[in-house]
């Protein structure tokens, strides 16, 4: 835990903001992610162009959400973060959005 917090410190006092969101370069971002034990597990390209990325820590669950922005100079930005998440397995399953 303290580690993942001196992490985030690091990680905010080297960003760049952009409006509400917190940008850094993407090699130093993704570095400061794998230094608190976390990994991506879910990748999705927007219909934005930029790329969105989930990565957790799967032994304390903690868990942030990120952009990386489709410039010559990648940044990753920060949406959002948590300390509890669960991994739902869908495969194999229909699933109904509304009733």
């Amino acid at each position: 835990m303290k580690l993942l917090q001196f992490a985030l410190v690091i990680f905010f006092l080297s960003m760049e903001a952009r409006g509400q969101t917190v940008c850094i370069d993407d090699e130093v971002g993704k570095n400061n992610l794998l230094h608190a034990n976390q990994r991506p597990i879910f990748v999705g390209l927007s219909r934005r162009g930029h790329i969105t990325e989930i990565w957790v820590n799967s032994e304390t669950t903690e868990w942030t959400a990120v952009y990386i922005l489709p410039e010559k100079q990648k940044k990753i930005c920060i949406v959002d973060s948590g300390t509890l998440s669960k991994r739902v397995n869908f495969f194999g399953k229909k699933i109904r959005a509304y009733d």
